[in-house]
């Protein structure tokens, strides 16, 4: 089980660096979440993938990045996963009158991974600072990792 410990600002508590001085226990102050289940049979539940990948780099870059996510996005759900698309807030970045707040998108879009059954990397030969962020919160969590489409596919209860 883990959870968010605002106290100490910690994810978890098992393995915590900081657990030996910590006073806060998972047991005291956590639950387990479960999802509940579709009530509707029309939109039965879909496993919620988070999709990691690299997004930095300059304007050409980013956008050339953005497009791959956006191309993985669609096949996944195609494939029928509900997937986070952490590029997406590039749209809010592009109508907004003000400076691109990098780290407030940066917060959103490691909020929507805690809240994924799965992280799936779909570049793992390429992994950017951004993305070992996002791979490391997921261990942290024990979000399964997925760097392929069949462990995605597994770790998403289905099988490849």
């Amino acid at each position: 089980m883990s959870g968010h410990f605002p106290e100490c600002d910690s994810y978890v508590c098992d393995g915590c660096p900081r657990n030996a001085n910590c006073s806060y226990r998972e047991e005291d102050t956590m639950t387990e979440k479960k999802r509940e289940p579709s009530p509707d049979p029309r939109f039965p539940d879909l496993p919620l993938v988070y999709i990691a990948g690299p997004l930095s780099g300059g304007e050409t870059r980013y956008m050339a990045n953005v497009a791959r996510m956006l191309r993985v996005w669609k096949e996944l759900m195609q494939s029928g996963y509900a997937a986070i698309c952490p590029c997406a807030d590039m749209l809010a970045g592009m109508v907004s009158e003000y400076e691109f707040d990098v780290m407030a998108f940066k917060r959103q879009s490691m909020e929507y991974l805690r809240r994924c059954d799965v992280v799936y990397v779909y570049e793992p030969a390429n992994i950017s600072p951004g993305v070992a962020d996002e791979i490391d919160e997921a261990w942290r969590l024990g979000i399964p990792v997925a760097y392929s489409a069949d462990q995605l596919a597994v770790y998403a209860g289905r099988t490849p």
